[in-house]
Parts: C-alpha cells; structure tokens; sequence
C-alpha cells in the first residue's frame, strides 16, 4: 500500500433518500487516516451527528457532490482536500475498491466483521502477539457492504494464539435489546438502567425453554421477537392479586409499566449473560485457552452493556480486557480502515497504536465564540484548576476541553461535571437532562483510588464496566451509587486525561473524595454538545452562569430568560438538505410515481439482493416490491421501525 493519507467511511447518499429520509445505516462517520513509515495512526474521526445535530445520524447526504464536498470541508481542519487522499473505503459510490471485506475469509458479514477489528485493535497496538478471545455482539448488519448482508451469518468471534488468528460465528444477544426498544420505546441505555433501578422480580422464570432456541444469521431476528413477546406475555399476566405471590411486590416510587419492564428486563438480561457465557465457555474449551493468561475483547453495540462486561470479568479472571469506545456503529467506518490495513497489521510490517479516546473535532477555543454568544458574555477570566474544584464543590458545571470524545459515551471533554455527594445534585442533573429520575449518573474516579472505593476494580477509561461501590462509601458518593449500590466507572490517569486528572487531584485535596459525577453534555434526543459556541447556546439553555475550558478559563453569562428551555437549533443541514430551487413534490412524483410508502422505500433501498434489477418507476416491479415489504412485516411487525 502506498503511503499517505487514507478516508474510511460509514455513510450513505443519494436525493430520494435523503429526501423521503429513508434510513439505511445509523451512527455516520468518517476517519481520517495516515500511513507512513510502517506506522499507522487516526488523525481525524468525524461523528456526522455532532455536525448536523441529529441524534445516531441516520439521514443520506442528498448526492455524492455534497457527500464529498462535505468531507473536502471536513479535511481543511487538517489542512488536506480530497486531493490530497490516496483512497477512500466503506461507501458504495464514493470508494476506490471494496478489497478491504475480502482480506478476512469468514461467512459472516462484513459489518460485523469491521466491529471484530475494533475490539482487536484498540487499545493494542500488538494483539497479534497475544492470547485474545475477540467478541462482536452487535444487533445485525447493514446491506451497504454486501447486497446479500442478511443471508450470512450475523455475528463473529477470533481466537489470537501462538501468533495464528481463527475466526468463527458466534450468537449475540443485542437483538433482544434492539427489539425491547422498538417495543418499550426506551433506549438500550435506558433500558439496562431499569432493569437495576429496583428490586421487582418475576419470581421461578423457566429459562430452559429457550435452550434450543438460536441467535447465528437472520434466525435472530424472529427469534428475539418470540422470546422478548414470550416473556412480555408471561409477566404483563401478573394480576394485581398475584403481586407478591408471582413476583415481588412493585416499587411504589415507579410507574406500573415500569415495574413490568424492569421484570423483563432482568429476565432478558439474564438470558444475555447465558448467551455469551455459553460461547466464552464453548471457546476456552475447544482451544484449551486459560482466562486468566487471555485477554478478552467485545465490541458491538452489546458491548456497551456494563453489567454483562462486568460479570464476564468477575466469572472468568481474564488477565485483560479491551473495548473499543465506539463500540457501537459509530466504530464501523474505524473498522473499515482497519480491515484496509489489515494485511500490513497482521504480518506485522504496520502498526496502529489506538491509545486514546479524544479524537474527535476541537472545541474551537475562546477565539472562537461568534458575535451571536459574545453578547451573553460576562466576563472570559483565566482561572486555576484550585479555584475549578472550589467551585465545584455542591455544585455543578459545564466542563469542555480539547477535542471531543468518540463514541456515544462523554468521557470528560464534553461533559457537565458535579459533586457526587449529594443528591439534590444527581436530581439536578437529570433535570437538566430531561431524564427520568432513576437514571444513574457516572462517577469518575482517580485510578489510584479504585481499588479503595470499588470492589474488583479494574482501570476503565471508556466507562464500560460497572462495578460495586464498598458499603462504606456509598452514603459518600449518593449521586452516583446505583440502586443496586454499583456504578458505571470511568477511571482517569494523568495519562488518559491530564486536565480532568487533576481536577479531580483538586478536588480530593479539598474534600478528600477521589470520585466526580460525570454525564455528557447534551439535552434528551440530542447529539454531545461538539464546540464552544455550542456549549454556550446549552448552557443559555438551561441557565447555566458558567462554562469552563481547558481548564483554564471560566466563561461568565448573563442570564436570557426568553432562551430557557427555547430549543436547540439545528447545527450543519447544508449537505443533508436538498437545493433550495428544487420542487421537491415534483421531484417524488418523478422518482416514486406510484406512491410506494416509506416502509416500502426503506425495505426497496436496504435489500439490493431482491430488488438490484427493480425500478420505482416500473409497476409490475413495484407490485413485486409491494408483495416483498409485506411479507417482511408480516414476519417482523417491528422490523421497519428506525
């Protein structure tokens, strides 16, 4: 491969599309790469929904002109055009070569595979050498790599060991999750947090009538909606007369329908955990691995489940552990750049060394503010990281600094930051987030202080493990002690974040308390706040007097009652909106003149293998379309919904 810069891409286009909004890929992004001197590195990744502000950026670009002039736009901050690119993968229209989903021989499908790489990778710049058991647990593929996507099998692992490297398919569980949500219309996040917010519990659940049932290719789809239904069916039967005889008594601080949710929940959470148990057992065995000599890697949006990483940890002893913080989509389009390089990172004559989080854009600086937020300011005062922690103490604030976390986690850049002990502090926070008052809030805590406060700790940089508060601390750290007495950690080093280290090293000294709160910098349904002019407009927003950056100014504002709770404003639509001369009602009549739905559409544009000889435009083709989408709900009532 020559030398120079390389894009990776996680993206879609195209005018019908983007104008009927059709959703064929979730969580858009863009890497920058450069390859020199048999090193590899990720100078830039670009998360499209900290641009446009829309939530797992869904939407098409409106053409391949705009898509590209968006990503020549996006290189000046590295002053580098398209020019000056050697070659861009991932995004059908747009990439060199697909070469890249043909160097790993697998029957699985590339997305999941470009996941697979991430959890080798990051973190471990010579996994080759190693002994790593590598999981991708992600909820399916997308049809933007292969046109055949959803007729492979769904979901991979790999075995590193004595230098050699064997790939296999496994199951994943994140469809229960996936369907759950489209079923309870709770986010994952939100989900896993009720399901440990009480102690509601359906008591005797038969668990081994699932036994049988498998999770490897399209199966899982079907197989997820009966078992989630299944489960739904026998806990929302509980009468209210059968409460404390079928299952425990409910919460009184809840809802009726959450209380139901956190029963199913618990369930699907356990039937999680034996999934992936059954395979980490079936793997140590057939290679005859010892946990505790092994390391083990996860990525997928499966992966973000702390509790389940957790209890992986604390049931095998693994020596390591890695996941990346993208694990998510928003790590796809870092798979596919790997998987680009993977033939110079397997033999060893590259490396990439992915050591850190904070690879997204920069704030832009206090040069930066434009004339719209100079108004509202105050005063721009340097001020010390001392002060910074004084100023915390009972209190909250907005923290920005450097460039911007990856991934769908604050991890201490773009974050409101608070005294964990008390919890009119949680209570506020969650206020201001427009969350539900059981949501947990994050602790940050100072590495060296981990094994003091949490049981069985371990370092966790990308806050993806959650982990049990000792008793004697838990009255200590109220705002971020879970009901079950855990926390979702994010460790923090003089290494893996400077600045934050030592406010946190501040505020210990003054209180003699290790730990932070820590939540993302955003409202409910919107992207992490990406610049300073956004976190300005946020803090307006919520009336918040203060903002600081790079820990050394604080930024003063005059209050505006008019912008309190006002909404955000959209941030750059240029390239997902159509022209503005554009007729677009003509335009639809044109391209879709016999009217299909959206669901239509959608099922047309993301199944290329029935429908790559169709046109919108031909009726007998249409009728055959019609027929496809309808026998697809009939199965999956659920499975258009995005």
């Amino acid at each position: 491969m020559e030398e120079g810069y390389y894009i990776s891409t996680f993206l879609s286009f195209g005018e019908l599309q983007n104008i009927l909004k059709v959703k064929v890929r979730h969580d858009h992004t863009i890497a920058l790469w450069s390859y020199f001197d048999d090193e590899i590195k990720l100078v830039k990744y670009w998360e499209l929904e900290r641009i446009t502000g829309i939530k797992q950026h869904q939407i098409a670009a409106y053409s391949k002109d705009y898509l590209l002039e968006l990503i020549n736009k996006l290189l000046e901050e590295e002053q580098l055009t398209l020019n000056d690119i050697k070659g861009i993968w991932g995004t059908k229209g747009i990439e060199i070569d697909n070469n890249y989903m043909n160097y790993i021989d697998s029957r699985v499908c590339f997305h999941n595979i470009a996941h697979l790489l991430t959890s080798i990778l990051y973190s471990n710049s010579t996994p080759f050498s190693d002994k790593i058991i590598a999981l991708a647990l992600d909820a399916g593929p997308d049809s933007c790599f292969e046109n055949n996507a959803y007729d492979l099998q769904y979901y991979s692992g790999a075995v590193i060991n004595n230098g050699k490297i064997e790939f296999f398919e496994v199951e994943s569980p994140a469809r229960f999750w996936s369907y759950s949500y489209k079923k309870f219309g709770l986010r994952e996040g939100s989900l896993m947090a009720l399901a440990t917010a009480m102690d509601t519990e359906f008591y005797n659940f038969d668990y081994s009538k699932y036994d049988g049932i498998t999770f490897y290719n399209e199966e899982a789809r079907g197989n997820a909606q009966f078992i989630v239904e299944d489960i739904c069916n026998q806990v929302l039967s509980i009468k209210k007369e059968d409460i404390g005889i079928k299952c425990s008594k409910f919460n009184e601080n809840f809802t009726e329908q959450e209380n139901y949710i956190s029963m199913v929940m618990k369930i699907i959470s356990v039937l999680s955990e034996k999934m992936v148990f059954k395979h980490i057992d079936k793997i140590l065995s057939t290679f005859k691995l010892d946990p505790k000599e092994t390391t083990i890697a996860l990525a997928g949006g499966f992966a973000l489940n702390c509790p389940t990483n957790s209890s992986i940890l604390k049931k095998y002893k693994f020596k390591n552990y890695q996941i990346p913080p993208c694990a998510s989509d928003t790590g796809i389009a870092l798979g596919v750049g790997l998987a680009a390089f993977y033939p110079l990172l397997s033999t060893g004559k590259a490396k990439v060394n992915l050591n850190t989080v904070y690879y997204g854009q920069y704030h832009g600086g206090i040069n930066s503010i434009n004339a719209e937020n100079k108004k509202y300011i105050k005063e721009i005062k340097e001020i010390t990281i001392d002060k910074i922690a004084a100023e915390l103490e009972n209190n909250i604030m907005i923290w920005i600094d450097g460039r911007a976390e990856i991934g769908p986690r604050a991890l201490g850049d773009r974050s409101i930051l608070g005294d964990p002990r008390y919890q009119a502090i949680k209570d506020k926070l969650n206020v201001i987030k427009k969350r539900q008052w059981w949501r947990p809030v994050a602790p940050l805590i100072m590495d060296e202080h981990g094994s003091e406060i949490f049981e069985d700790y371990r370092f966790s940089p990308y806050m993806l493990l959650n982990l049990s508060i000792k008793q004697k601390y838990r009255d200590d750290l109220i705002a971020v002690t879970h009901y079950d007495g855990t926390a979702r950690i994010q460790s923090v080093s003089s290494e893996s974040n400077k600045n934050l280290y030592e406010l946190l090293k501040s505020f210990y000294a003054r209180t003699k308390i290790p730990v932070l709160c820590n939540t993302s910098l955003n409202d409910a349904g919107e992207p992490i706040i990406n610049n300073i002019n956004e976190a300005i407009q946020f803090a307006l927003q919520k009336g918040i007097d203060a903002i600081y950056v790079d820990a050394k100014y604080k930024i003063e504002l005059y209050h505006d009652e008019k912008l309190i709770n006002s909404g955000f404003k959209m941030r750059e639509l240029k390239y997902h909106k159509p022209p503005k001369d554009l007729d677009v009602e003509q335009f639809i009549n044109n391209e879709n003149p016999f009217g299909l739905s959206l669901e239509e559409v959608t099922y047309y544009f993301d199944n290329s293998n029935y429908f790559f000889d169709k046109s919108l435009k031909n009726e007998t083709d249409v009728k055959y379309i019609k027929k496809k989408t309808k026998e697809y709900l009939d199965k999956y009532p659920n499975g258009l919904k995005r």
